[in-house]
């Protein structure tokens, strides 16, 4: 049984008698001193407690979807801004796995299965343990089970392009330029994701993050040449 003590007085035990049509809630209602019909009357006018979330509350889910997805975008920035390679397949891991919640808690299966496997590539990446065997292996992994689970058509599809595509680029690419022209172009297929799920928050960000990557790398390429230059210059004298 519910008990709700601070709704009536209290030499008047209340317990559940009424479980409403609704399975998301308990309306709490009586007290063993009450007549029958005082206790329906009660029954009437006592207060609904929700007993879960709905999640079909699809206005409610948009929120919490949104603010998770928000705090993964942070990291995401923050392996754009860094020039330590292993430390940006740190903080991607990071944020695959924040997103995978966000995802779930917007629907889409797909994207929570292609997150969590790239979370666990990433890992291998930044632990320098990504061979071309294993490559191979999550290419094969992240589109039979994106698309076995994909419950969103075409619009599913984006993650799993996104994922494989960025998959093949973490084996091939070992500088940090390489690395974050590959960001850049997944980035904009996650903006685009974001927002056909409605995912307003991972959308917004991944634009931000896009262009706060490409001023990375023109200030990252411009860094280099500078290297360069100083180096001639010195070879030169």
């Amino acid at each position: 049984s519910l008990n709700c003590f601070d709704l009536l007085p209290h030499n008047i035990r209340l317990s559940v008698i009424t479980i409403a049509t609704n399975e998301d809630t308990l309306r709490v209602c009586c007290a063993e001193y009450l007549s029958r019909w005082e206790a329906l009357l009660l029954s009437r006018l006592c207060c609904t407690i929700p007993s879960r979330m709905d999640w079909n509350n699809l206005p409610l889910r948009l929120i919490i979807g949104n603010l998770i997805s928000f705090s993964s975008s942070l990291f995401l920035i923050a392996s754009c801004i860094i020039r330590d390679p292993k430390k940006v397949f740190v903080l991607q891991t990071l944020e695959n796995i924040v997103l995978s919640v966000s995802s779930f808690v917007l629907g889409s299966y797909a994207g929570i299965s292609t997150l969590l496997i790239a979370a666990v590539k990433n890992a291998l990446v930044a632990a320098g343990k990504f061979t071309f065997g294993l490559m191979i292996a999550f290419c094969v992994v992240l589109t039979v089970v994106g698309l076995w689970i994909n419950n969103r058509g075409l619009i599913g599809l984006i993650p799993i392009f996104a994922t494989v595509s960025l998959t093949v680029c973490n084996y091939y690419t070992k500088d940090i330029l390489a690395i974050k022209w590959s960001l850049l172009a997944n980035i904009a297929m996650w903006s685009v994701y974001g927002f056909l799920i409605y995912d307003f928050a991972l959308g917004t960000m991944q634009i931000i993050t896009g262009i706060i990557t490409f001023i990375s790398i023109r200030r990252t390429e411009k860094a280099i040449r500078e290297a360069k230059n100083t180096k001639n210059r010195s070879s030169v004298g």
